[in-house]
């Protein structure tokens, strides 16, 4: 192992939720998903997260339910991070 190479790195605990709201908060103009010829922010992806997130809660999914994925492959990770943020389970 190199001499300037630590042994150990410390950093946060965080959801992969929080994850996506830090980076939403730090980056926010850079591109998170490209989605055929339409590329989403990490502002942007955080936002529609937090509104489908809503949704979903409006409709009675509680922290712990599971919601199933059935979307195209190149959109799973845009549903993804949506269903997390409502503390929903993804499964598919």
């Amino acid at each position: 192992m190199a001499p300037d190479v630590p042994k150990t790195i410390s950093y946060p605990v965080l959801s992969l939720q929080g994850i996506l709201q830090e980076t939403a908060k730090n980056y926010p103009a850079d591109i998170a998903i490209v989605y055929g010829v339409e590329e989403i922010t990490y502002e942007k992806l955080d936002l529609l997260s937090n509104q489908f997130a809503h949704a979903l809660i409006k409709l009675g999914v509680k922290k712990g339910d599971r919601v199933a994925i059935s979307c195209e492959r190149s959109s799973v990770h845009n549903c993804f991070f949506r269903i997390l943020k409502s503390g929903a389970v993804v499964t598919q």
